[in-house]
């Protein structure tokens, strides 16, 4: 579960890297989704408040950029 509040934002981007050997398994909110081995997957989003992500890496920390305005921010979940 990421720990930081996520409303009122105008988006979201979630970025998820693999460098494993292996095919890397991820739920986001009900979304499978499957990453391949050293590939990059950017989940984007509107109008989520909250993210659960389940997958078969231990601690798995994506990279997540909020907009709003003409601002963002970026820092690891």
């Amino acid at each position: 579960r990421i720990q930081n509040s996520l409303r009122n934002f105008d988006k979201i981007e979630l970025c998820f890297i693999n460098p494993m050997k292996k095919t890397l398994y991820m739920n986001i909110n009900g979304k499978n989704l499957k990453l391949k081995n050293n590939c990059s997957y950017i989940f984007r989003s509107l109008e989520v408040s909250e993210y659960i992500i389940k997958s078969n890496c231990s601690f798995l920390r994506p990279i997540i950029f909020n907009y709003k305005n003409e601002y963002y921010d970026v820092y690891h979940g």
